[in-house]
């Protein structure tokens, strides 16, 4: 087993565990049936998580393809970001479904301080590594380079900031068609 595929391996455990409490959330949400009040800004929200969350493991094999040596500082950066990865999918959803029910409305306006703040924490770090790993590039075309991911982390710092629901469609949209349109194209390997 070579380093990268050690460090892969950990990387795949830490996003699997998220997805899978995503998932199994989402399940428990449309086995309850009648008792969830379905709204849009909770399952998008979890879908862009989700989204975010997919193109950070897919970059994460270009972060280790070629590694000959780790240490665990120069993995811990990279660790945080999985870090929060799994925070915001596991704060996507709710986990349990009271015997009252649930409006997801609700669930979404008590928690979107936590959820826009996870999602701010997660690009921001992801700005920032980038900018760590390609700094040689030089302010300028660093700028360039990540003006839609800079974009991004603006749209959801405002969105943590502010209750108003066309504001958080906008993020929501706007983010996703960045992640889509830079990402969806981008293959690993030859």
């Amino acid at each position: 087993m070579s380093i990268a595929d050690f460090v892969l391996a950990f990387v795949a455990i830490i996003i699997g565990l998220g997805v899978a409490d995503l998932l199994t959330s989402f399940h428990r949400l449309l086995r309850g049936g009648r008792r969830v009040k379905w709204h849009w800004a909770t399952p998008s929200l979890a879908a862009l998580m989700l989204l975010v969350t997919l193109v950070i493991w897919w970059w994460s094999f270009s972060w280790f393809s070629n590694v000959t040596s780790e240490s665990i500082a120069s993995f811990l950066p990279r660790f945080l970001i999985l870090v929060l990865s799994f925070l915001m999918m596991a704060a996507a959803l709710p986990d349990e479904i009271p015997e009252g029910g649930i409006d997801l409305k609700q669930f979404y306006l008590w928690s979107r301080v936590h959820l826009w703040s996870l999602m701010t924490a997660t690009l921001g770090g992801y700005i920032l590594f980038y900018w760590v790993d390609h700094w040689s590039l030089g302010i300028p075309r660093l700028m360039a380079a990540s003006g839609p991911a800079m974009i991004n982390f603006a749209m959801a710092v405002i969105a943590t900031l502010t209750p108003r629901m066309w504001i958080h469609a906008l993020a929501i949209g706007w983010i996703s068609a960045v992640m889509l349109y830079n990402n969806l194209s981008w293959s690993i390997g030859q």
